[in-house]
């Protein structure tokens, strides 16, 4: 049996990868949602100027969201090996389609904790209290 086909690729890599690979927010000791209202995806990569203009914002938002129905996640695109583990991320979390919608880096996606469809996007042309607004707006109307 190859490795491509064996149970551990198709069951348990998934699973390895979100816990090595997850964003701080996904394995840190605060709880995380089960049934998230809003999933924010930033699309990152090392090389992105935008990106690391967002970075501190995403991390504040975060933090500040700690303890509310929202997953953050990053979605690094630095390079291929990267990017495959982005794509193995996004297909356990079931959010494959909107991954795949969108390339490149600089913003964050907002996606619909249940549909999954977008229903936002932050960008470094939106400050901090912007991006606040828009997520709290968000929360309040699912």
């Amino acid at each position: 049996m190859s490795f491509a086909k064996s149970p551990i690729r198709t069951v348990l890599l998934p699973i390895l990868l979100v816990l090595l690979f997850a964003p701080a927010a996904l394995v840190a000791d605060e709880p995380t949602p089960s049934n998230p209202k809003v999933i924010a995806a930033n699309f990152y990569a090392d090389w992105c100027v935008s990106c690391k203009k967002l970075t501190p914002v995403f991390e504040a938002l975060t933090q500040k969201y700690a303890n509310q129905p929202v997953l953050f996640v990053q979605f690094d695109q630095t390079d291929g090996t990267t990017r495959a583990q982005a794509a193995d991320l996004a297909s356990t979390l079931g959010v494959s389609d909107a991954y795949t919608a969108y390339r490149g880096a600089g913003f964050v996606l907002l996606l619909d904790g249940e549909s999954h469809q977008e229903i936002g996007k932050f960008t470094v042309f939106q400050d901090i209290n912007a991006m606040d607004a828009a997520l709290r707006k968000l929360l309040e109307s699912r």
